[in-house]
């Protein structure tokens, strides 16, 4: 924008209110923050003066940080843009995070002027204010392209007074419902002249362009628009929170996201990861660096690539980290076909925690610019969005400058001059400043339009510099005067960067009919140079009917799988070629396996018959190849072929498993998902035939009896006895990691260890009749080994009548399994059981394991494993032949796990709440033998419908009065999925049988609230309203803990045990775990009191991206969890368990979300004291 257009602030004005005397810090006395003041969510320093805080930057020699504007200047920076001219915009918002009603909003434009050349901009220009949360900025002319909510507006000042006075909704409107800090950002220009954008998180938006093109984006995601309104294109899926976008000086475009990775390459179709929503089957794009810098909130990218810089620097990425007030930089690399982003010190450090860089770019003058967003607060998640701590006012514009050494000259960073006429405009094609090149390209186009053509042809034609010729080859590219002669001598240019360009403007004209394309599309694929073959593999994907498949797939083979980047653009572009049905018939009888193979890895994402029964047909090529998973190619086979097809596969799945048992069950549910996702409601009947028949193998039922056969011993059940303060899940699993003092092994046993040294309790058998000789290996610890034992872990022996110890054999103190040998003598023939006991709550040398015992039933049988098998097989297949043998097997079953799952297998088909409250209630463990000889005899019946509500409220009665309260809130849970089930709690509420706070807690409630009958309804309530609250106890408990902590900080070795076993299965740290709730990377951030109240008072702060819901099916059933996605005609629930929950749409009558997290609000009863001690220090950790 011209000067003579700017209305000009007072720079008096300007310097004193921000205290501006120099730039030279001399005098002044500054303290740095303690470390710890950085993992602080709410900062608590004081917040400093640009001068006083300019003197808190490190950066490295030679380098120098400069002020360019402050307060009150610009009020909280979102985004910067430099326009053509040298004009640095700036989005700022004092409305964030939360937006003003429509049409309220206070934020601003403001367009900065440096008109001294000493880079301080002293003149500033409100562009346009009534502005409402402002990001995304783009120059465009004499005015601008922003987001403000909900719209991407063109602003225009059309009377020259330096103010917008026109404003044009471009597209909209993007959806705000569910987040609003972060939103349309990062708009950049490309080569293409496409505005390229990051949608921002969480929000669920559907635009249409003017030409009727829609593109539909749930959280992530990145889109590219045509200036003029007229069409909106779908660019990128996935990403949590994309915040800044770049291009390097080979056309590659890359993002920033603010909660996966600071740096990722975007392929066009490509997927990235988000929240553990599933590709569409090609594969998530390779990442470019595993590392997060100490924090997953980052902000901004930029690649430098102007002369101001040393050599060290050129072509690396910075971006802004707002959680550790620091600019990372990372060197880029290209190498054979991959990209890779490798960490180097940072950039740019402040002493100052207010320091917040939410953007950076290189200006015109070579300069790195970082958006300062200057607050005590900067999360969301951390801290409640109206926290009275937040800033309004603040915010500051700073520029890293190279001064250079004594001995080293460097081009000074200053303004460069404005070009005036259209030959200083062609000349600045071939700026040294990757920025400037591309802002000259867009004046010419946007506006001398036809005017420079013949100009620019000329310096196409004729220069030597590889960066003009590019400029040139876009500006005739966008405005059709390319010729064909350009492309040609272009594509044969010995320059690398010329061959690329030329291929990505043959990628950029879908509408380029010409003999030679398809010449010059494969020929770029055989380049020598893996960035020519990236360039041509997006040729491909435009011109996916002219290039044949073969040329791509020839491709394919001379790039390994190393070659990540360069191959999934080539899969993208196959993937384009095959949804054409001829394309797919040129190549789909290929004898080639290396072809085979990546033709089946591409159809895995075409969702078409032919596809499907290309993989349908290629099963046993697919067995041979350790990249393609088979069980992904049956569902996605099964998702597509018609109904008389999906049984044909079904036959040759079968066929291909042969007698292979797990593989027939993995192969079984990959086609029941399938059919599923195209909305079968039932499976045929071969499928039902061959999952019965599994079922029945893997029971041991009789063929000819069709009765269970005899096991080979007599089963003796185990079952777990908790210590009083250990009340977590049962700790003894199955390991085979021993050996034994002969040097046989490793042998199974079972051991306490796996599920963390602190965890206690004792494992008991039951009674069996005592052989004259009893032998058993035992390893484990009984204390350190440079103490004396404990007494504490062993084995003993116990007279079921007198309850007298026979014998004890301690634990060893050795890892190596040791033989023990008891002599029953007097004792043979008596009942006795057997306990394994582990006391130790230490942290090391605490565990115990015991197993191969002489008599068979001790030990875990292979058919008793075989059969839990097929009971969970029967659950997730919902088959309901086998039923009669489940319910046989729950009511010889002895221990709590395995009958719970033989009640859920015999009651599969049952989805009433009483059915599934008496199913919890035989998972108790502390149940008496005649309680769950009771229930199991019930349970039949109430299956068959034959059971009265005297009966049930009776059976459920007698089990709610002796459990534990968070027993009776499961089964108060299960129980108010439906009416039925709600009258029964509402018995056992008023007859005492069950805590009224159980029928209170929020779970229970939002379900019984939706379902009850009107009556049964107030009863509850009143039952609910009478329960007193817990809350004071947990917030108890919460100090309790963090006193605990600060007192004696647990280990954070210790800790990610714990973290493992309670909390990996939803979160994920260094790309492990789950992907149900937020990623903890950098979560240290938050602080000890925040951590300890997000994870034990789940509900009280919980962000609409994590909130749960419940649904209402048709069935009168109703499920609570969150809805993680959707897969075709079915809708993905996760509950608070970490269980994915699949239904079908149309089973849904109502969703409604509620203000809960889907977090398990039990914590603090199932995880130790010492536990969370150990598990706040391993999160407290987590700062990298």
């Amino acid at each position: 924008m011209p000067a003579a257009r700017l209305r000009k602030l007072s720079l008096s004005r300007l310097l004193c209110a921000i205290g501006w005397i120099s730039l030279t810090i001399s005098g002044i006395q500054l303290h740095s923050a303690e470390p710890d003041e950085f993992a602080k969510p709410v900062r608590t320093t004081e917040p400093q003066t640009p001068q006083q805080q300019l003197a808190s930057f490190r950066v490295p020699d030679g380098f120098e940080v400069q002020l360019v504007a402050a307060e009150p200047a610009i009020a909280k920076p979102m985004n910067l843009a430099f326009d053509a001219r040298g004009n640095l915009w700036v989005t700022s918002s004092a409305e964030y995070p939360y937006p003003a009603k429509l049409g309220q909003g206070s934020d601003r434009i403001t367009v900065l002027s440096d008109l001294d050349g000493d880079g301080y901009r002293e003149q500033a220009v409100q562009f346009a204010d009534n502005l409402n949360i402002p990001i995304g900025l783009y120059p465009l002319g004499y005015g601008a392209i922003c987001f403000s909510i909900p719209n991407l507006l063109h602003l225009r000042d059309t009377d020259g007074d330096g103010k917008a006075d026109q404003r044009e909704v471009l597209y909209g409107p993007f959806d705000t419902s569910r987040d609003t800090h972060g939103m349309v950002n990062g708009l950049r220009r490309g080569f293409d002249g496409w505005l390229y954008c990051c949608h921002g998180f969480n929000n669920q938006s559907h635009v249409t362009g003017g030409d009727g093109n829609q593109v539909h984006m749930q959280s992530g995601n990145t889109f590219r628009v045509k200036l003029d309104g007229s069409r909106i294109e779908h660019f990128t899926n996935g990403q949590v929170n994309p915040f800044g976008l770049c291009f390097d000086p080979l056309g590659n475009l890359f993002s920033a996201d603010c909660h996966t990775k600071p740096v990722s390459l975007l392929l066009r179709d490509g997927y990235s990861p988000s929240f553990g929503k599933p590709h569409d089957g090609m594969g998530f794009t390779p990442a470019v660096m595993d590392h997060l810098h100490g924090s997953t909130a980052i902000a901004g990218i930029a690649i430098y690539n102007a002369p101001q810089f040393p050599a060290e620097y050129q072509g690396n990425s910075f971006g802004g980290n707002v959680m550790t007030s620091r600019v990372n930089r990372n060197r880029l690399e290209f190498t054979d076909g991959s990209f890779k982003a490798i960490a180097e010190e940072d950039f740019l450090s402040c002493d100052d925690p207010w320091f917040r860089p939410v953007d950076v770019k290189v200006g015109p003058d070579g300069a790195l610019y970082i958006a300062d967003f200057y607050n005590r607060i900067i999360g969301h998640y951390e801290v409640p969005l109206d926290h009275p701590g937040r800033d309004r006012t603040s915010g500051r514009i700073w520029r890293v400058v190279y001064k250079g050494h004594s001995e080293t000259k460097q081009p000074k960073s200053k303004q460069p001059k404005t070009p005036s006429t259209l030959q200083d405009w062609v000349a600045q094609l071939g700026h040294p400043n990757l920025p400037q090149r591309m802002a000259a390209c867009d004046v010419l186009v946007d506006e001398y339009k036809d005017k420079a053509a013949a100009s620019v042809a000329q310096l196409v034609d004729t220069t030597d510099n590889d960066a003009a010729a590019i400029g040139g080859l876009w500006y005739l590219q966008r405005t059709g005067h390319l010729a064909t002669a350009q492309i040609t001598a272009l594509l044969n240019s010995p320059s690398v960067l010329r061959r690329t360009h030329a291929l990505r403007a043959i990628a950029a004209s879908p509408s380029l009919v010409h003999d030679n394309v398809q010449e010059w599309i494969e020929t770029g694929l055989q380049d020598a140079n893996a960035n020519v073959v990236l360039a041509a593999a997006g040729a491909v994907q435009t011109h996916s009917k002219t290039v044949t498949p073969q040329a791509v797939l020839d491709c394919l083979r001379q790039h390994p799988s190393a070659d990540s980047h360069v191959r999934h653009a080539l899969r993208l572009g196959l993937r384009r070629q095959l949804e054409i049905a001829s394309q797919f018939a040129s190549v789909e009888s290929t004898q080639n396996p290396i072809d085979q193979a990546n033709i089946v890895s591409v159809c895995l994402a075409i969702k078409t018959d032919s596809a499907a029964n290309h993989l349908a047909t290629h099963l046993s090529l697919v067995s041979q190849s350790s990249d393609i998973d088979l069980k992904t190619v049956v569902r996605t086979a099964a998702s597509h072929v018609s109904q008389s097809k999906l049984t044909a596969l079904i036959d040759q799945a079968r066929e291909f498993c042969g007698e292979n048992q797990a593989l027939q069950a993995e192969l079984l549910t990959a086609l029941q998902q399938g059919a599923k996702q195209q909305g079968e409601a039932t499976m045929p009947a071969s499928w039902n035939s061959w999952a019965n028949d599994v079922v029945n193998t893997l029971l041991d039922v009789d063929s000819e009896t069709g009765k269970l056969n005899p096991s080979q011993a007599d089963v003796v059940g185990w079952s777990h006895v908790a210590e009083q303060d250990d009340t977590g899940p049962d700790p003894w699993s199955p390991t085979r990691r021993r050996h034994s003092s002969d040097g046989a092994g490793p042998h199974l046993l079972i051991s306490s260890l796996p599920a963390g040294e602190t965890r206690r309790g004792i494992r008991r058998s039951q009674p069996f009749t005592l052989p004259p000789q009893l032998s058993f290996l035992v390893a484990g610890h009984d204390g350190f080994p440079d103490k004396p034992a404990g007494n504490q872990n062993l084995v003993r022996l116990i007279d079921q009548q007198t309850q007298q110890v026979i014998a004890t054999a301690a634990a060893p103190r050795t890892d190596t399994a040791t033989p023990v040998v008891i002599q029953a003598g007097e004792n043979a023939g008596k009942q006795a059981f057997i306990e394994v006991v582990d006391a130790d709550p230490g942290t090391a040398y605490a565990w115990i394991a015991v197993g191969q015992f002489s008599l068979q039933g001790l030990n875990p049988q292979p058919l008793h494993q075989r059969r839990l098998r097929a009971a969970q097989l029967t659950i997730d297949w919902q088959l309901d032949s086998p039923n009669r043998h489940f319910a046989n097997l729950m009511m010889q079953s002895h221990r709590a796990a395995d009958r719970e799952l033989y009640a859920r297998a015999a009651s599969v088909r049952s989805h009433t709440a009483i059915t599934h409250g008496m199913v919890k209630c035989l998972g108790i463990e502390a149940l008496s033998r005649q309680t769950v000889a009771e229930v199991s005899q019930l349970l039949p019946k109430v299956i068959d419908k034959q059971a009265s509500m005297t009966e049930i409220c009776k059976g459920l009665g007698d089990v709610t009065s002796v459990v534990s309260f968070e027993n009776q809130k499961a089964i108060a849970k299960a129980l108010s999925a439906d009416q039925a089930g709600a009258a029964v709690l509402l018995t056992l509420g008023q007859t005492g049988k069950i805590a009224a706070l159980a029928i209170a807690d929020p779970e229970t409630n939002a379900q019984w609230s939706v379902v009850a009958a009107a009556e049964i309804k107030a009863d509850l309530q009143t039952l609910a309203s009478n329960a007193k609250p817990r809350d004071e106890a947990i917030t108890q408990f919460t100090e309790k803990i963090l006193t605990l902590s600060r007192q004696s900080p647990g280990t954070a070795q210790a800790g990610a045990a714990v973290f493992k076993q309670h909390c990996a299965n939803c979160h994920q740290v260094a790309g492990q775990g789950g992907q149900v709730g937020p990623n903890l990377d950098g979560i240290a951030g938050r602080g000890w009191e925040r951590i300890a109240e997000d994870v034990l008072q789940p509900n009280r702060n919980v962000d609409v991206a994590f909130r749960s819901s419940t649904l209402l099916l048709d069935d009168g059933r109703v499920i609570t969890g969150l809805i993680k996605r959707r897969e075709g005609q079915q809708t993905i629930v996760v509950d608070s368990q970490a269980k994915e929950i699949t239904i079908a749409n149309d089973q849904i009558e109502v969703i409604r979300q509620s203000n809960l997290s889907p977090m398990p609000n039990n914590l603090a009863a199932t995880i130790k004291p010492d536990q969370w001690v150990n598990l706040l220090a391993y999160l407290m950790s987590l700062n990298k």
